[in-house]
């Protein structure tokens, strides 16, 4: 009986002779698929969200922007306003006056001044008066700029006090009134933040308020006293030059060489500490100031604190009589007979006094 073949039969395999070996298919290689890469397009993006935020942000920058222009705006045009009527009116007349003083400034600069004083006036004169005063060197006299940071260094001195006056110092001016002139106005125009403006704005109010009574002060003055250095101390010559702000007119100028010197001079009382030591050549400076102010005086017909150095010669010793252990001071000769009294008497014999009833 036949075997039975159970196999599964595959109806396209080709029929093959008794005993031949079945064929082999050949293979192919492994190849990698990327999942997302048998779809041409990739995944979509929400772009509707993406561009809606986008949006959301942009709108909010605008919005910003626009805020901030408007309130920039704002404190700009207030700060204009404030300055046009608080303070323009009153920075013109000093600004005047400024441009006035440093054109003299300017002009006495060039010039080497004979001593000259209108005929009539005494220093003593200004001392009910209101005044200015500078003192820069002469080197600096030669542009406003120069001026103007030349006043700003300007240190103390003793000349005006030693001349018995009380001008207000022209360094104030220079100091504290910058926000008087053009320029300042022009960092309003040019900030470009609100913080920037709010600070601009507080410190011109604070300005008006504080500093503009002062300037203000200096339009009532009646002279002005300038002091032009000649070297790089006091000890070496300065012009002086005095106007008259009134008429305008110079009435004094003069080159003065100082020739002073400090005597210090300690005064003892009892109960009271012993006063310090003094160096003669710690004070020279004010030594010197105060000589500048005495030629400045006898300019003026004033005659100044002087004071001889020398002392005065000592008159000879009296010589002591020999042979003698008394010393007589005088000896008044005896009157004559009949005559009257002596014209002469013993000056070491005090006078008796008048006897009392």
């Amino acid at each position: 009986m036949p075997e039975r073949d159970d196999s599964p039969s595959d109806e396209n395999e080709t029929e093959r002779a008794p005993g031949e070996p079945p064929a082999i298919e050949a293979l192919e290689p492994a190849r990698y698929e990327d999942p997302e890469a048998a779809s041409p397009y990739g995944p979509r993006l929400p772009w509707a969200r993406i561009l809606g935020v986008l949006g959301v942000i942009l709108v909010m920058l605008v919005g910003y922007q626009l805020r901030a222009y408007s309130r920039q705006s704002a404190l700009r045009e207030g700060i204009h306003a404030y300055y046009d009527a608080e303070v323009e009116p009153s920075a013109r007349r000093v600004r005047e006056l400024r441009r006035q003083l440093e054109d003299w400034m300017m002009e006495a600069a060039q010039t080497r001044p004979e001593s000259w004083i209108r005929p009539g006036l005494k220093v003593s004169d200004l001392h009910e008066l209101q005044g200015i005063y500078l003192r820069i060197p002469n080197r600096a006299a030669g542009s406003r700029s120069e001026i103007d940071l030349a006043a700003q260094r300007m240190g103390g001195d003793a000349i005006t006090r030693c001349l018995g006056i009380g001008p207000a110092s022209l360094r104030g001016l220079y100091a504290r009134g910058q926000f008087l002139m053009p320029g300042w106005i022009d960092q309003v125009d040019e900030a470009e933040d609100v913080l920037r403006l709010r600070v601009l704005d507080e410190d011109l109010r604070r300005r008006n308020e504080r500093d503009l009574p002062l300037m203000m002060g200096l339009l009532e003055a009646d002279y002005f006293m300038l002091v032009l250095e000649q070297g790089q101390s006091r000890e070496e010559p300065v012009h002086v030059f005095l106007w008259d702000l009134e008429t305008g007119d110079s009435i004094l100028r003069t080159r003065v060489q100082a020739s002073g010197m400090l005597l210090p001079v300690r005064i003892a009382l009892d109960g009271a500490p012993r006063a310090p030591h003094v160096e003669p050549g710690a004070h020279a400076n004010g030594a010197m100031d105060c000589s500048i102010a005495a030629h400045i005086k006898a300019l003026s017909g004033e005659a100044p604190l002087t004071m001889r150095s020398a002392l005065p010669v000592a008159p000879p010793e009296a010589e002591e009589p020999t042979g003698s252990a008394q010393r007589i001071d005088a000896v008044a000769p005896a009157p004559a007979t009949g005559a009257g009294p002596s014209s002469v008497q013993d000056e070491a014999a005090p006078s008796s006094p008048p006897s009392r009833p």
